[in-house]
């Protein structure tokens, strides 16, 4: 009744057939007989045909405003839907992390898999609450990837190479584990891990606080255990996600000398104590200082 729309198109047929009416009257004089009935319709057949106009133009409004009202409802109830289907993914991903039971890998602490909730939003960056089922955010997967390529074969070299060439890529190998662990949110990295690192820092830097290296541990095993916490942490998300990593088709596939840092305890056949060895020679080197962190 307070739609305005509504008495307009009621009004405005009426105000029409008056308007009209009148011009087609005016020249008559009243009566009521029979033959001035018969003289009223036919001079008013568009006056009254305009007036006829009040009863389904309403309607049309009325179903206009109906549909309105609906799509209205649609629209919230949509809008519901995939707030629901959003939470319910996320929900659904720390139920799936806590699933897995705990592992522990060579010297690294045991990991209990926990999902940091800011997890989510990293990986499903592309994505809000409104538009329901996340969208993989593909370049936070290749970035892990890259990081992830980068710190095994670093680690690999480390272990297999002379002095001179494993001592910077026992760096890079820290580096990309760290920038892993960042992604990941991976909460034994920043406790247990971090706590038993130190940080390499060069004498001759202005910068005190500029650091060459945090290191992941201070022994080989920390390092290829730190590493494989990483990995299965990285594969457990992929899994859930539904994202084909191209990772994971390589590293499965493949029965090289990198299988060695992937599982069991070949990398001990590769080089005996590598890591503690580069850190002794930090540690006797004036061009560089140890701080804990």
């Amino acid at each position: 009744m307070n739609h305005g729309l509504l008495w307009f198109s009621i009004l405005t047929p009426f105000l029409y057939f008056i308007t009209i009416g009148y011009v087609s009257w005016e020249p008559y004089s009243l009566d009521m007989s029979s033959e001035g009935f018969a003289k009223f319709i036919s001079i008013s057949t568009l006056p009254i045909a305009i007036l006829s106009l009040a009863i389904p133009l309403p309607v049309l409004v009325s179903r206009f405003h109906a549909t309105q009202q609906t799509a209205a409802q649609i629209k919230a109830a949509k809008f519901k839907n995939n707030i629901d289907v959003f939470y319910a993914h996320r929900k659904a991903m720390f139920e799936y992390f806590d699933r897995v039971p705990k592992v522990k890998f060579e010297s690294a602490p045991e990991c209990e898999f926990k999902v940091h909730p800011r997890l989510h939003i990293n990986a499903f960056r592309g994505s809000k609450p409104e538009q329901g089922n996340p969208a993989i955010f593909e370049e936070f997967f290749k970035s892990i990837e890259s990081n992830l390529f980068s710190a095994r074969t670093m680690a690999y070299h480390t272990l297999t190479e002379e002095d001179v060439h494993r001592r910077l890529a026992y760096r890079n190998s820290c580096i990309a584990l760290w920038a892993v662990s960042r992604r990941l949110l991976i909460g034994e990295m920043f406790t247990a891990i971090s706590d038993n690192s130190i940080a390499i820092k060069e004498v001759r830097r202005a910068n005190s606080r500029e650091t060459y290296v945090i290191t992941v541990g201070q022994t080989t095993s920390e390092l290829i255990g730190s590493y494989r916490i990483c990995r299965s942490f990285y594969r457990i998300l992929c899994e859930f996600s539904g994202y084909d990593s191209g990772f994971f088709s390589i590293v499965d596939n493949e029965d090289d000398f990198f299988a060695a840092i992937e599982s069991g305890r070949r990398y001990t056949e590769l080089s005996e104590n590598p890591i503690e060895e580069i850190l002794e020679w930090v540690r006797d080197c004036p061009e560089l200082t140890i701080e804990s962190i």
